[in-house]
């Protein structure tokens, strides 16, 4: 779903699981470029809402694929607003259980904490 914000703010809401999916689809096929079109157009919008950040795990064709794309938005200046269930400190042990993500998935916790945290607790 792609909307405006009042100020006119390109922002897309997407859920995680969907995005990877459909990134690693493209990823696998022949042609690159349709993979390369599609991860620039996820990086060049102003906001990004990720739904349901970390629910499910991934190979580290998968982690490669997420840090890429946050990689990407974070060069470009673009903000990431995402939903998870689980504390930073939890992300890698839930988007992948491989040790050779570890490097990536540690630059993924680290792009996506360096503006604000809320966490939301039951009272």
């Amino acid at each position: 779903m792609r909307r405006s914000t009042r100020r006119n703010y390109r922002c897309k809401f997407v859920d995680y699981s969907d995005l990877l999916d459909e990134l690693i689809v493209l990823n696998r096929q022949e042609d690159l470029n349709k993979y390369r079109k599609r991860i620039k157009y996820y990086a060049r919008i102003q906001l990004l809402f990720i739904d349901d950040f970390a629910i499910s795990r991934y190979s580290e064709e998968g982690i490669k694929i997420l840090y890429h794309l946050i990689k990407l938005r974070d060069d470009l200046g673009t903000s990431t607003l995402f939903s998870c269930q689980y504390s930073p400190d939890e992300w890698g042990n839930q988007l992948s259980d491989e040790k050779e993500c570890y490097g990536k998935l540690d630059g993924i916790r680290r792009r996506l904490t360096t503006g604000f945290t809320v966490l939301i607790e039951k009272a």
